[in-house]
């Protein structure tokens, strides 16, 4: 499977109350897997995040787990998330990161992305919430 056409299966998942597309989303990544660490990857990833913010995406999900497996590579498009529309699992996929041992520049653009979430005018109160109680948590961290 190439990047393209990732995106293209992941965007044939729709959200449902029932949260079946959390099993679907798991057994589509579990055939996905060499196309975990390209970038279009990641970012059809973040999009899809973005496009069902309010939808149960699984705890931390299929799809977190798919890309923390590539991690640092999806970094870059991450925080290009977060800078466009930051929502709950961006959110919580940063302060992941920021939890673990990782370098200066990493942890200086992922707390960057939160502050600009923090007050992001189109993310909602509760994720505006998050994003300042995860850069009180890493305060500091960040010297």
């Amino acid at each position: 499977m190439n990047p393209s056409e990732f995106e293209g299966r992941l965007n044939l998942i729709i959200p449902s109350d029932d949260a079946f597309h959390i099993d679907a989303l798991a057994a589509f990544v579990e055939e996905a897997g060499d196309v975990r660490s390209h970038p279009q990857t990641a970012s059809a990833i973040f999009e899809y995040m973005e496009r069902y913010s309010t939808n149960d995406l699984g705890s931390p999900g299929p799809l977190v787990h798919f890309l923390e497996k590539a991690f640092p590579s999806y970094t870059p498009q991450l925080v290009a998330s977060i800078r466009r529309r930051p929502v709950f699992y961006t959110l919580w996929m940063a302060n992941r990161i920021l939890n673990a041992k990782i370098d200066v520049n990493t942890r200086k653009l992922l707390t960057e992305a939160l502050k600009v979430a923090s007050s992001h005018p189109e993310a909602s109160d509760r994720e505006r919430q998050q994003a300042i109680e995860f850069l009180a948590l890493h305060a500091q961290s960040m010297g």
